[in-house]
């Protein structure tokens, strides 16, 4: 499977992330708003500013990209596995994501995984490679949720 390979070219690979990153979130809540009729499905941002399409575009990857990395290299001191790592960590994520609206957490679940496998396999290339495949995945997604919700 391609996400495990960085031995393709990387844009290629952030492209393919971010659709399957996407994928994974569409499913997500197809599921959500199919057989779970009694959780709240609205957006967690109904009227999007400028500012706001900027901090979930830019500055919401970067920062929680930041955090992604800081964990990772933690929890790689204790724990090799890439999978179980990336799973721990999404959860976390999917966590905080839920305090605003608990639909959210269960969303972004999916993606965070692919995020943050995509950050280790590419680290093992450089941390540069890491870091920036993680945050243009993960601006990527955000970019197209961002055009979604506008039209």
């Amino acid at each position: 499977m391609f996400i495990l390979n960085n031995n393709i070219n990387v844009i290629i690979y952030i492209i393919k992330s971010i659709f399957l990153a996407f994928l994974l979130a569409f499913i997500s809540i197809s599921i959500i708003m199919l057989f779970f009729d009694f959780i709240d499905k609205s957006s967690p941002s109904e009227i999007l500013g400028l500012i706001d399409v900027f901090g979930i575009i830019v500055v919401s990857p970067l920062i929680e990209t930041i955090i992604i990395l800081i964990i990772v290299n933690f929890m790689r001191k204790f724990i090799s596995n890439l999978i179980l790592i990336s799973i721990m960590i999404s959860l976390f994520f999917a966590i905080l994501h839920s305090m605003t609206n608990k639909f959210w957490g269960f969303v972004i679940f999916f993606p965070f995984v692919v995020y943050v496998i995509s950050y280790q396999v590419w680290c093992l290339k450089s941390y540069k490679y890491g870091f920036f495949v993680c945050l243009f995945t993960h601006a990527g997604v955000n970019t197209i949720s961002v055009v979604l919700m506008l039209l």
